[in-house]
């Protein structure tokens, strides 16, 4: 327990110098781009006034938030195990699971706190035209969570296959942009499947599709979105493979060193 809480506690001295910096960017900046940009004036030019049209497009945005915080966290491990070799070092003076578990319990935790405020705060700053009328403000909460948690799982599954920083913006590209653009950031699933059948019927295997599945049916409470509950047994299962995967792939490279 003591080896747990002495990794937390240097997980914590690592981000803590920069949190101003994070509160700044993912309190204030971002919910205010992101919120007024995509949450107003796009839905604004494309549907007119229609706050129901415009939280419908907007709030899907919340998954590319959620992955770029992942990413960005699991880039910092990648570089510890590739420049520094910290990560090394404390599996010499721990054991690879409690460092992985460690690392991956407070990636988890930390992009849940940077992401919990930004849809509150887009409600504040838009007042009325965020359709807020049906919204579940703890399904929201329990929404961004399990969003938060796949996205670790999955942005730690390609830290671990990396072998070169500069392969960062290539994983980006190659297998985190198709994810997002046919899970639901833009589109919904039911507007997916009436507009293109095949994409629809794809998209369902994509386990981020029921990360903003939930966040609507969290935020607009239409039974059109995917129930809650089986998002989370979807999100919750692919979540669990996905941080199998990605401990047994850091063994390897690990164990190659």
């Amino acid at each position: 327990m003591q080896q747990i809480s002495t990794l937390f506690l240097r997980e914590w001295y690592r981000v803590r110098s920069g949190l101003f910096d994070h509160m700044l960017n993912f309190f204030v900046i971002w919910p205010f781009l992101f919120g007024v940009g995509s949450g107003y004036i796009a839905p604004l030019t494309y549907f007119g006034v229609n706050p129901y049209k415009a939280t419908t497009l907007f709030v899907g945005m919340v998954l590319m938030q959620l992955v770029i915080v992942a990413y960005d966290g699991a880039m910092l491990i990648l570089s510890e195990r590739i420049g520094s070799k910290v990560l090394q070092y404390h599996t010499l003076s721990s054991s690879l699971k409690t460092v992985f578990l460690v690392r991956a319990g407070f990636s988890v935790l930390f992009t849940m706190f940077l992401m919990l405020p930004f849809l509150p705060v887009v409600r504040l700053m838009l007042g009325s035209y965020f359709h807020a009328v049906n919204t579940s403000w703890p399904l929201v909460l329990l929404a961004t969570s399990l969003g938060s948690l796949l996205s670790v799982s999955y942005a730690l599954i390609l830290s671990s296959l990396i072998t070169d920083m500069t392969e960062g913006m290539n994983m980006w590209i190659r297998f985190i942009e198709p994810l997002m653009w046919f899970g639901g950031m833009w589109v919904p699933l039911f507007a997916m499947h009436k507009a293109l059948p095949l994409a629809g019927a794809l998209a369902r295997f994509n386990p981020f599709m029921y990360v903003t599945e939930a966040i609507r049916f969290a935020v607009l409470g239409d039974a059109i979105y995917t129930p809650i509950w089986q998002c989370s047994l979807i999100i919750l299962s692919a979540s669990t493979l996905f941080f199998i995967i990605s401990y047994h792939l850091l063994k390897k490279r690990i164990d190659a060193v």
